[in-house]
């Protein structure tokens, strides 16, 4: 008899848990944070500061802010890129009180132990720079990483717009091909291509074939920058390709005189 009600007792028991109004469940919190897309490429062309991009031997990327037409204390960088089949990228941070500023970011990765694991078949990909000043601006342009481990005599950018051909090139074994946002001086005339930088991890070559894409089919004139002044180069058109034979300078870009 005390086994029945016993039974009867635990019986009523889960009916009347049964019966209970079950509690709504709560909603899960969720993440409102979202990336932060900021708008680049929106100031003047005749405000954007003249960069360059350049390989070490030691398997690093030098980026350098030479001329700065828009004040602004510092920069932020984002340089995404394509090793193999996989992205990489890397944040630096670089104060522009004077200048030249750069900051280097590296192509390989070193393990607690101190073994370094370099990142190989390196292709290139963007720069994104976002200045902080008295006004905020950003920045995005290409670059293309050249491991010339195949010894090619031609250097071409990532947009195909930019193609320079010498013998020695063959010897040279690291190199970049960068779309500065702007121009390290004044030009005479109106420009009518990108500014491209060139720069090497040594080498030199003597008269180099370079052809530009222009924007437009216009009567260019290829023009090199040496690091203080333009040169201007008896330049050849077929349609919207102008070349020359030139030096091998820091940077290129086309004019219409």
């Amino acid at each position: 008899m005390k086994k029945i009600a016993f039974f009867l007792l635990i019986l009523s028991a889960v009916f009347l848990t049964g019966c209970r109004k079950k509690q709504p469940e709560q909603p899960v919190a969720q993440s409102q944070k979202k990336k932060i897309q900021k708008p680049v490429n929106m100031i003047p062309y005749d405000q954007r500061p003249y960069i360059v991009m350049a390989p070490t031997a030691g398997r690093e990327v030098q980026v350098t802010v030479k001329a700065l037409p828009k004040a602004a204390d510092s920069v932020e960088y984002l340089a995404e890129y394509q090793f193999g089949t996989s992205l990489g990228g890397n944040e630096q941070f670089i104060e522009l009180a004077d200048l030249p500023a750069s900051k280097e970011f590296a192509l390989y990765s070193r393990s607690a132990g101190g073994k370094t694991s370099y990142e190989e078949d390196v292709q290139g990909g963007s720069l994104t720079m976002m200045f902080q000043g008295p006004e905020e601006y950003g920045l995005k342009q290409d670059w293309k990483y050249i491991d010339n481990k195949i010894k090619t005599d031609t250097f071409a950018s990532k947009d195909s717009k930019f193609s320079m051909k010498a013998t020695e090139f063959k010897n040279i074994k690291y190199a970049i091909i960068y779309n500065s946002p702007g121009l390290p001086g004044p030009v005479t005339g109106n420009r009518v291509s990108e500014v491209y930088t060139l720069a090497t991890t040594g080498g030199s070559a003597k008269a180099p074939t370079l052809t530009i894409q222009m924007d437009k089919p216009v009567p260019g004139t290829i023009f090199g920058w040496d690091g203080k002044a333009w040169k201007e180069f008896k330049t050849t058109v077929d349609g919207d390709k102008a070349t020359a034979n030139v030096q091998l300078m820091e940077a290129y870009v086309v004019v219409e005189k």
